[in-house]
């Protein structure tokens, strides 16, 4: 069996070589302190020195040490800062064993840890979450670099990186395909190979085009109209009996939502017959996920439908209210001029002229009583019609209270 490949060749090659430096990063990842340079007094020869600096400064730059790789620009400057001549280091004589005790060193020097199977522990438990989340490959390993990075943990080789992250791919698909097999009952497996049938209407005439149950239960309506509501129930009631029996295959699977929503879209996206065509177990998973995943989102739309029914139903009593309470307020502006009016009318000069006429110093009393008394006979219809005004405004204004 061919192994995986999280990294492309070129990527994988530029992964394991060392970094090309410019001249300025050449200056400060070499860079020899005076701690350092009495570090490098302990060490014996000038090849000893020189391939301390040069693994310190590559793991400075890339967090990662390398089989024995020098860039000829980086080994000229390095001996020159040494102080010692070009042809005076032979790094072929730098052998692995001297190597690995710098490289502990290295890791001491600058506060970083090891990977070893402690931290080999602790990379699985970052990336077992991002496996259950169906997080692409090459994603995780961009992640692993950052928690070795923030960990201050040596960086190990690509093929060690690829090996952590299939082996948790391929344990996880162990855990699955184990509890398909133990929980999925062959009644049950029966009952989820006929969502691949084609869908039969009783009583209705045979289409020339059959559809596939799949496909039917593929496609969610969000319309608030009452036939396409009652295509969404009826595809609820399909699902929800089948969940009910699923509920506890789907607890135990432990997938998160990702983890579901990846197995669900790969049915959404695959034909009838490329579902058909899966292993059994493998088969039997997508579906389940595929059943589980409608059912959420069936429940979310018709959540999602009522509320905009509601909210319609809502909008629409707003604004009969407000048509209503214009017309309303139209009606009581205009009793409000008509009462004002009457009020003038019948009221207001009447009064006038009384007063008028109670003041009048040409007049005797007895002639100011019969005027007065021939005012109120003369002016009594409009008094009539300005209190069946009063009391049509009074009406009005306690209905609107």
């Amino acid at each position: 069996m061919a192994r995986w490949q999280i990294l492309s060749p070129t990527e994988a090659a530029a992964f394991e070589a060392p970094p090309v430096f410019t001249s300025v990063e050449r200056k400060r990842f070499f860079d020899l302190s005076q701690r350092l340079a009495e570090l490098l007094h302990t060490l014996r020869s000038p090849v000893s020195q020189a391939g301390f600096v040069l693994a310190l400064g590559y793991f400075r730059a890339s967090k990662r040490f390398f089989a024995l790789q020098y860039h000829a620009e980086d080994v000229h400057y390095v001996t020159s800062q040494l102080g010692v001549l070009p042809g005076m280091v032979n790094l072929d004589r730098y052998d692995e064993a001297t190597a690995r005790r710098h490289r502990q060193l290295i890791l001491d020097y600058l506060g970083y840890q090891a990977f070893d199977a402690r931290a080999e522990r602790a990379l699985r438990q970052e990336i077992h979450p991002l496996v259950r989340s169906q997080v692409r490959p090459k994603v995780i390993f961009l992640h692993c670099l950052d928690v070795l990075a923030r960990s201050k943990t040596e960086i190990p080789t690509a093929r060690t990186l690829t090996d952590l992250i299939v082996g948790e791919i391929n344990t996880h698909k162990r855990t699955l395909t184990a509890v398909i097999d133990e929980q999925v009952v062959p009644e049950l497996r029966e009952r989820l190979d006929t969502v691949l049938e084609k869908a039969k209407v009783p009583d209705e005439p045979i289409p020339q085009i059959q559809r596939f149950k799949l496909t039917l239960l593929k496609k969610i309506s969000q319309s608030t109209r009452p036939s396409r509501i009652k295509e969404t129930v009826e595809d609820w009631r399909t699902l929800h009996p089948l969940y009910d029996q699923l509920a506890p295959i789907i607890t135990a699977l432990d997938l998160t939502h990702e983890g579901l929503r990846y197995y669900a879209n790969a049915v959404l996206k695959a034909q009838v017959f490329q579902i058909s065509r899966r292993e059994e177990t493998d088969r039997h998973l997508h579906l389940l996920c595929f059943i589980a995943h409608q059912f959420y989102r069936l429940q979310d739309t018709l959540t999602d439908v009522v509320l905009a029914v509601v909210q319609t139903v809502l909008n629409t009593c707003k604004r009969i209210h407000k048509e209503h309470y214009y017309e309303a307020r139209l009606d009581y502006r205009q009793a409000v001029c008509q009462f004002v009016e009457c009020v003038e009318h019948g009221v207001l000069r009447p009064l006038e002229t009384i007063e008028t006429l109670a003041f009048r110093p040409d007049l005797t009393a007895q002639e100011k009583v019969e005027r007065i008394q021939a005012v109120f006979t003369t002016d009594r219809q409009p008094r009539v019609e300005a209190q069946a005004q009063f009391a049509t405004f009074h009406t009005q204004v306690q209905r609107d209270a």
